[in-house]
């Protein structure tokens, strides 16, 4: 039994599943799944977790070993090291007249630039000379290598103290007890003055799982003071070519294994983003791979390595703050601000009003009109500030310390969050996108960059409102051309006599826009002769299959859709037949 022609484009069968891309409706709602920025991370994550796995482990094994390798010689006599031999043969060349005189003009150029640049420019004397402070964490990534070796030499000092019974080390890690990134050139100098602690190795690790030797936190004093007297070497511009290139290569190691100055799980990072690159290699077109694996192990680096300089850059900016205050203020300044915040602490509110009263003489300076605008950056860079925030004052009402710490936390917390997002999409994309664009002129720019700008959020939400709209006016558009057709064809079906076969052939039937199968359904339905139901159909032709609730809203420029039109007149044809002959 052939079908009836109500059922034959009944919504739900013979659908168009080859349609469904071309959809605009389904398009535009997956569209803003496969541009969201989290799915995409979440993506890199699961796409062949192998390929991660096993390279974070191809790559850390030899990074551990190569990291072990460097401390353990940094352990004896600095002479004696890789980096000393790099010292002394620099030192030598040095000392040819060209290079001689390249860099006593370094120096002078240097010298030339802070006394006629920087030392003429408030607003420049302030961020190179006044930087705004943050908390204790903050500060101490902010020192960089230094700080992580200040740290790991006071957990040595007192381990040697507490096994040996002494008090060598007594007075600095007292001094340095709260903040050890302030006291690192008293740490190397205590370090320096007591060679005979330099040998002995200690196990500092605080875990009570057993792990493998050289897994194990620790070191020796000697390579601590090694490790800070090669961070010097480069850190200052003015040291001789022996010690910049000794410094260099020890920053240059540092950064390729990472556990020389940042520990183990440095160590573990580093060999993970290694193997995310390696995976974004892979993953890349056939010519791009190497291209796509430098360009995202370059920001990676630029990331790890940058990380205390870019704290650095951001103080600086937010010393702003500083302008025409004088070198002596600014540190009474803060001197001030930390015995306030201790009298606020004890409740010693006497000391503490006093001391609010010499802060606000201490801010007073001259700042020139055109000079106000750079200071207002730098108080909002740092607003909120640990060590430049006055605390309240304890006093004997709960509810009320309550009441202004909740306030004095929110301002402490929301500005922490908001320098963070500030370093983290301003000053770290700063850095990062230098160093792929230097990968970009070493090895080429592959076709897809992490440089390439996604489409606004908003943009694409105004695009696919628009294109929503366009479609419900087709829709609507559509629905009214078939009522129109409808009521004509209505309108002439009444007018036919029953027999006159040749005056209803001779009638051109009205052409019907054509939605979906529902719809057509429907003008079928209604074009019966007093609401009886059609004879069934048996077809001459071979009835289309194609056509789907899915297919195109206009099917006016569609191939198949045209066809489908003459075959649908051709079924209203037969079925009027069919029923006058009965």
């Amino acid at each position: 039994m052939q079908p009836n022609i109500n059922s034959t484009y009944y919504t739900g069968q013979n659908q168009n599943f080859a349609a469904y891309p071309n959809n605009p409706q389904i398009a535009a709602g997956a569209k803003p799944i496969e541009d969201n920025t989290l799915l995409k991370q979440a993506q890199k994550s699961q796409d062949n977790p192998a390929v991660l796995i096993g390279g974070t482990l191809g790559f850390g094994i030899p990074l551990l070993w190569a990291s072990s390798v460097l401390n353990n010689q940094l352990r004896g006599n600095y002479e004696d090291t890789f980096f000393g031999k790099i010292e002394k043969f620099g030192d030598n060349l040095g000392q040819k007249p060209l290079l001689k005189s390249a860099g006593t003009k370094l120096a002078a150029a240097n010298e030339w630039f802070k006394n006629n640049v920087v030392n003429k420019s408030e607003i420049l004397r302030s961020i190179w000379t006044k930087p705004s402070m943050g908390g204790s964490m903050v500060q101490g990534q902010a020192a960089g290598t230094m700080g992580h070796l200040a740290n790991s030499a006071r957990e040595l000092m007192a381990a040697y103290d507490k096994a040996h019974g002494t008090t060598i080390f007594k007075d600095i890690l007292d001094k340095s007890a709260k903040e050890s990134h302030k006291y690192t050139k008293e740490i190397f100098e205590a370090i320096k003055a007591h060679p005979e602690t330099h040998g002995e190795f200690f196990n500092t690790s605080k875990t009570w799982i057993p792990v493998p030797k050289f897994m194990r936190k620790g070191g020796t004093l000697g390579e601590i003071y090694n490790k800070m007297r090669l961070t010097s070497n480069y850190k200052n511009i003015t040291n001789s070519l022996g010690k910049k290139l000794s410094g260099g290569t020890f920053r240059a190691l540092e950064a390729l294994s990472n556990g020389m100055a940042g520990g183990k799980m440095a160590v573990a990072l580093q060999a993970f983003f290694l193997a995310q690159s390696l995976k974004e290699g892979l993953d890349a077109p056939k010519g791009d791979r190497f291209k796509t694996f430098a360009e995202s192990m370059a920001s990676f680096m630029a990331m790890m390595l940058t990380m205390g300089l870019q704290l650095r850059v951001f103080n600086k900016a937010a010393g702003l703050k500083f302008i025409g205050m004088s070198p002596e203020n600014y540190k009474k300044y803060h001197e001030t601000i930390e015995k306030i915040n201790t009298a606020a602490k004890a409740g010693d509110k006497a000391a503490y009003d006093s001391l609010k009263a010499e802060l606000k003489n201490i801010k007073g300076g001259k700042v020139k009109f055109w000079q106000k605008p750079f200071k207002w950056i730098g108080n909002i860079l740092s607003w909120g500030r640990i060590k430049e925030t006055v605390r309240p004052l304890k006093t004997g009402n709960v509810f009320k310390n309550a009441l202004k710490m909740t306030g004095y936390g929110a301002k402490i917390g929301t500005s922490y969050v908001g320098r963070f997002a500030l370093i983290a999409f301003g000053v770290m994309s700063l850095f990062t996108d230098t160093a792929v664009k230097i990968s970009h002129k070493i090895f080429g720019r592959p076709q897809k960059s992490i440089l390439d700008k996604e489409p606004e959020a908003e943009t694409k939400q105004n695009e696919q409102a628009q294109e929503l709209e366009k479609l419900q006016n087709e829709i609507n558009a559509e629905l009214e051309a078939q009522q129109k057709a409808q009521a004509a064809q209505n309108s002439q079906n009444i007018n036919y006599k029953k027999g006159d076969l040749i005056t209803k052939l001779q009638q051109k039937p009205a052409q019907q826009p054509i939605a979906s199968q529902s719809l057509a359904a429907q003008s079928v339905s209604a074009q019966n002769d007093n609401n009886t139901e059609l004879p069934e159909i048996k077809r001459t032709y071979i009835p289309n299959p194609i056509l789907g609730p899915e297919s195109e809203i206009s099917p006016a420029a569609s191939r198949t859709a045209r066809i489908d039109a003459v075959l649908r007149q051709a079924d209203y044809a037969e079925a009027q037949a069919q029923k006058f002959l009965n």
